[in-house]
């Protein structure tokens, strides 16, 4: 075990972190990196809130140990309103609620 101040922060065993990718950032990939000691991460961004639950529940079936949500930060505003998008706000507040 190789201790560093990620590991510590994060509480993985090895300081590795999956990028986030997209819809290819999957709860299985997220899981697996997570359970081989670093931090995966799921891809969350432009999901319905539903959805994101349902990912992050999914991720949680496969792995116990710790991993991330990604989110494309641009993907928060709605480009009409200039103002955070209700439905990707609710993501954001499912995952981390859950």
């Amino acid at each position: 075990m190789l201790t560093t101040r990620f590991t510590e922060l994060v509480g993985c065993t090895v300081p590795l972190q999956l990028a986030g990718m997209g819809e290819l950032g999957s709860p299985r990939l997220a899981a697996a990196v997570s359970v081989a000691g670093g931090l995966g991460m799921i891809g969350l961004s432009g999901w319905p809130t539903q959805a994101v639950i349902k990912r992050l529940d999914e991720t949680r079936h496969f792995t116990s140990r710790p991993f991330g949500a990604n989110f494309i930060v641009p993907s928060l505003i709605d480009e009409v309103t200039k103002k955070p998008d209700p439905e990707v706000a609710g993501s954001v507040e499912a995952s981390q609620a859950t």
